[in-house]
């Protein structure tokens, strides 16, 4: 709330989003997929974690909280064995080799083949300069081979700075209200077969209270804007059926000739 009122006042609505992305790709699990495993490492051997991978590299969580950050500059070789998730570092001079170990073979494949996906798309500046990347896959299953296709972070920017910048048409955040929507009434707008003269039903609808035609704008707005599409609408149909039923009655009396009929029915 406090951003809200404070930062983002006064701003556009493209500024408002701008600010929004801006803040949100600072954060440690900004662009992270977690990725369940178990640590290898001394600090924290067996503890379940959670393996993330984004655009600054491979991070851990424990939780909630990041426990280390692995970076591409730092990271020089990716591969599996099995069920073990293995990273090569190079860091200040000094080798050195992290594991995890995943659920399983399949998911430890998963995980490698999204590393090396986004290692090489923000490390390597075209997709022609990508190797073929073989690993082993352990003593009882066959080694993987993967070649990365598409373009690169690198080459995606470089065209945009060449691209003309599109048009974006926002529509309002602000719900309209019902009342705005045009209805399609299912009975006629003009008095039709002298519905203003029938007589008004006294029945109301369920709960006792009565569907007034007044200009509400509720869900059913579309209903209320018209005074026949109402639970009266029933009361009044059957009173024409009544009417006209003793009204046919009266002409049958009033002739001689159906009498016979109206007594033997």
């Amino acid at each position: 709330m406090e951003i809200h009122q404070k930062q983002l006042k006064g701003q556009s609505q493209s500024q408002v989003e701008h600010s929004f992305l801006k803040l949100a790709c600072q954060l440690d699990t900004y662009g992270v997929d977690p990725h369940p495993v178990k640590s290898l490492l001394q600090d924290h051997k067996g503890t379940q974690l959670y393996l993330g991978i984004n655009y600054s590299g491979i991070l851990t969580f424990q939780g909630s909280r990041k426990t280390h950050h692995f970076r591409w500059p730092d990271v020089q070789k990716i591969n599996y064995e099995g069920k073990m998730f293995i990273i090569h570092l190079n860091s200040n001079d000094k080798k050195h080799t992290v594991g995890f170990k995943c659920p399983s073979g399949q998911a430890c494949r998963h995980v490698w083949k999204c590393a090396i996906e986004q290692m090489l798309f923000f490390t390597l500046p075209t997709s022609s300069d990508a190797p073929t990347v073989v690993t082993g896959g352990g003593f009882f299953s066959w080694g993987t081979k993967f070649k990365y296709t598409g373009r690169t972070e690198k080459e995606i920017l470089e065209e945009n700075t060449n691209r003309e910048e599109p048009i974006i048409q926002r529509t309002s955040s602000v719900r309209r209200k019902a009342s705005s929507v045009p209805a399609t009434p299912s009975t006629p707008l003009q008095p039709h077969l002298g519905y203003s003269n029938l007589p008004k039903s006294s029945h109301s609808d369920v709960g006792g209270s009565r569907m007034e035609p007044s200009g509400s704008t509720g869900l059913l707005s579309g209903l209320d804007c018209y005074p026949f599409a109402t639970y009266n609408d029933v009361a009044a149909l059957e009173t024409v059926t009544e009417d006209h039923e003793a009204l046919g009655y009266n002409k049958l009396r009033t002739t001689g000739k159906c009498l016979i009929f109206l007594r033997s029915f």
